[in-house]
């Protein structure tokens, strides 16, 4: 299936970068055609690395080698009228066209979307920026870097420090923002799509990195609506932890664990030999653990210190302790999971040689993962492409008035059997994009997060009913719900399905054409297929960590990253399946591991370590290549200014706004490789320019003159930030107890389309009499008796 989903589909890729790149190879991977659209001279990633040997080729390049496979390549000159000919006639032939230029870009190049879509009303075009197609930053430019700071996310990156004027806030290594942006790219993409096959006809989908990343705050920013400010990035000694979740030295390398309930901290003491200061009254529970956590976590270390990070995990994962590796590259490639899930696959490029690529992270039932070609030679397809644009323009149905004015997946039902982040992060895009989803939960077990803003924000548009699942009848009737559904969604551990009866054989046997997804830590199937996995510690087992360390040297954590973020993937996969679907009545089970995810966006660090057997470096918010590059201290407390410069043009605005005489004349800052010699001199200059003004101030001036530059926002810095405001990124929501509430919509928008449906999230079992009497046909009567004999609980 995995080559079929998209076999229909046409995509024109006409971009520079990574998350354009990212976003049609996802589309790719389902099996749609992708034409990328290069410059004479090629997409700006043939010339980033890592490169063999260090040595620059444009088709050696480790980034555009991963970012292309399984794409088609077509070099024309866009500034010239056949160039701009050629491009039209190839949006004429296409479904979906994916770009990531400037809205003043395609105004100069007379191809904005008014002037696209008269070419092909049908074309679905999704665009990647910065900060959206409105707005006061509408034109400010941005990198990775602003994106990531003025997403908010590197508030969250290392948690509180003791020095924050010291210990600055971090950037992601590996471009983490470009590559989530083009995800949900995907993601929005094929809810656009999904429309068009319906009679929707074509839209304009406007993706805002600044949004995608405030996205992934999924506790913080929904937090701000019930009283939670943003914890300080200032650690206070004694203020403890609410979980014990950390990563600890070895005598090989760094282990993390997160033993967050009572039994598993009691496995743990028993792991480490019953030490006597376990008894102690100040560990005695979890509240008073998290309470003196500076004690405790040295005592864990002393343990830690003395075993081999493999030999801890093994060994916590085999008394069901939630412990996983700081894994290497190295370590990944190494891994008897992935290999048993085909996860990589060996590809030969006619330049580059053998290397070794991900495949996907997902899995369909009774399909392999796609055969992986490698990426294109530069212009290697235009004769293809060029005779093919002698044919005629594709025959289309007429466009729907009624489909195009509703949201994509309406009609589509969903039973959420998920919980936590990353499945109810997948059923929130959906119900917000139209579909019914129906939460089935219980009051024996509920959601971890049911009283939590982290539930009122990912529980949003999703309707409730209550079930005892361990009772045949409550058995019966979630069954019997399912048979009335198209999808269904579950991420509980490995066997709980089909220990219910829930499993996909079963289900099947409901409803053949039933979608079934199902994520997990590591996936379904594999030797490590059951051990306990957080979405942290994920992190920690893929090498993500390894790339992101402190100012102490040591890994960090990072956060809840990946769960978000696989939620996203999960949409992507549903809608590509709902889409096959709908062509040939064909259901499917989808099995999604979150490492695989995580391990796919980090192309880089894979190709480094291939090409130059080395680890990619840790470097801040420092940039490989330019200069300078990183951020600055501004007037205020805590308060930072990103700056990212990419060219000659924009060195010489920033020596401009500035006025610094000594940048001005001396010439041994005039490109790009002096500057990155000269580096720690030019932070010290900006840093005395910065530190007199606002972070606002500073960027109106930077971006005005065109520097790409972005201030360093937190949560609430988010809620406050005229841009987000202008465009409603947070809107406003009644909620049961009355209360309305500014909550985060989704990181994208269609332009002049229907508006994401945001209402409150459910009281548990809200929907009962909807869902048992008027879809299951249940008599009022047997209801009630249903609530008194607690199968309705």
């Amino acid at each position: 299936m995995a080559n079929e989903v998209l076999s229909d589909l046409k995509v024109l890729e006409f971009g520079n970068g990574i998350s354009a790149s990212y976003c049609s190879k996802a589309l790719a991977d389902l099996g749609a055609e992708v034409i990328k659209i290069e410059p004479p001279d090629g997409d700006a990633t043939r010339l980033s690395g890592p490169f063999p040997n260090g040595q620059q080729d444009s088709e050696k390049s480790g980034l555009f080698l991963s970012l292309n496979v399984n794409k088609k390549s077509v070099a024309i000159d866009l500034a010239s009228a056949d160039g701009k000919s050629i491009f039209l006639q190839l949006v004429g032939q296409s479904d979906v066209l994916i770009e990531n230029n400037t809205p003043r870009e395609l105004e100069d190049l007379g191809l904005t979307y008014e002037v696209i879509s008269r070419e092909n009303p049908h074309l679905v075009m999704t665009s990647i920026t910065p900060f959206g197609q409105s707005g006061p930053y509408r034109d400010y430019l941005g990198t990775d870097l602003i994106a990531f700071y003025m997403g908010g996310y590197a508030s969250q990156l290392t948690g509180p420090v003791d020095n924050p004027k010291i210990e600055t806030p971090l950037w992601a290594r590996g471009n983490m923002a470009e590559f989530l942006s083009g995800t949900a790219a995907a993601t929005a993409t094929m809810m656009a799509v999904f429309s068009q096959i319906r009679g929707g006809g074509g839209r304009h989908v406007d993706v805002s990195m600044q949004e995608v990343v405030a996205h992934m705050l999924v506790g913080p920013l929904p937090g701000l609506a019930y009283g939670n400010e943003p914890v300080s990035r200032t650690r206070k000694p004694g203020t403890g932890r609410t979980t014990i979740n950390g990563i600890f030295p070895c005598l090989d390398g760094y282990m993390a664990m997160s033993p967050r309930e009572e039994a598993q901290w009691s496995r743990l003491i028993e792991l480490m030999g019953n030490p006597e200061w376990a008894g102690e009254e100040r560990f005695s529970n979890r509240a008073k653990r998290g309470a003196n956590w500076d004690e405790l976590e040295q005592l864990l270390i002393d343990w830690t210190k003395q075993q081999t990070k493999q030999g801890v995990f093994r060994a916590a994962q085999a008394a069901r302790i939630p412990c996983f590796p700081v894994n290497t590259p190295r370590d990944v490639f190494a891994m008897e999971q992935f290999e048993h899930r085909n996860f990589f696959t060996e590809v030969e490029h006619p330049k580059a040689g053998k290397l070794v690529y991900p495949t996907v992270s997902y899995r369909f039932s009774d399909r392999k993962p796609n055969d992986v070609r490698p990426a294109p030679l530069l212009g290697q397809h235009n004769d293809e492409i060029f005779e093919r644009l002698k044919t005629i323009n594709p025959k289309r149905d007429p466009i729907s008035s009624e489909v195009r004015d509703r949201l994509p997946l309406q009609g589509v039902r969903v039973t959420d059997l998920s919980w936590i982040i990353a499945g109810p992060s997948c059923t929130r895009h959906l119900a917000a994009m139209g579909a019914e989803v129906i939460k089935v939960e219980t009051r024996k077990r509920p959601d971890p997060g049911r009283e939590t803003a982290l539930f009122q924000h990912l529980g949003q548009s999703k309707l409730s009913c209550n079930l005892d699942l361990s009772t045949s009848t409550g058995l019966d009737m979630v069954k019997k719900l399912i048979a009335t559904s198209d999808v269904v969604v579950d991420n509980f551990a490995t066997g709980v399905m089909e220990r219910l009866g829930l499993g996909y054989d079963v289900l099947k046997e409901l409803k053949p054409d039933i979608i079934m997804l199902t994520s997990s830590g590591l996936g379904r199937t594999g030797p490590d297929k059951d051990l306990v996995a957080y979405g942290t510690l994920v992190q920690t087992y893929t090498g993500w960590s390894n790339m992101n360390i402190d100012s102490k040297g040591l890994p960090i954590m990072g956060g809840a990253w990946s769960d978000p973020m696989t939620g996203l993937l999960q949409a992507l996969v549903i809608v590509a399946s709902l889409e096959h679907k709908s062509k040939t009545g064909e259901g499917q089970y989808i099995d999604v591991s979150m490492a695989e995810a995580v391990t796919s966006m980090m192309p880089e660090a894979l190709m480094q370590w291939q090409m130059n057997n080395k680890d990619l470096e840790s470097i801040g918010n420092k940039h490989y290549r330019h200069a300078p590059h990183g951020i600055y201290p501004c007037a205020g407390d805590d308060q930072w200014l990103a700056i990212a410069i990419t060219n000659d043009l924009q060195w010489q605005s920033l020596v401009t706004v500035i006025g610094d005489v000594s940048l001005t004349n001396d010439r041994g800052y005039a490109d790009a490789s002096s500057r990155k010699d000269r580096e720690p001199e030019i932070d010290l200059l900006i840093e005395k320019w910065t530190r007199e003004l606002s972070p606002y101030d500073a960027m109106e001036r930077l971006q005005n003159a065109g520097v790409p530059s972005g201030v360093f926002l937190n949560p609430r810095g988010l809620a406050d930030d005229p841009h987000l405001k202008e465009r409603r990124f947070l809107s406003p929501v009644i909620y049961k107890d009355g209360v309305e509430r500014m909550m985060p919509v989704l990181p994208w928008r269609f332009v002049s389309g229907p508006e994401p449906r945001l209402e409150s999230a459910p009281l548990m079992g809200e929907h009962n009499s909807y869902i048992f009497e008027e879809i299951l046909g249940i008599s009022s009567e047997e209801v009630s008796k249903l609530i008194e004999t607690q199968v309705i609980y």
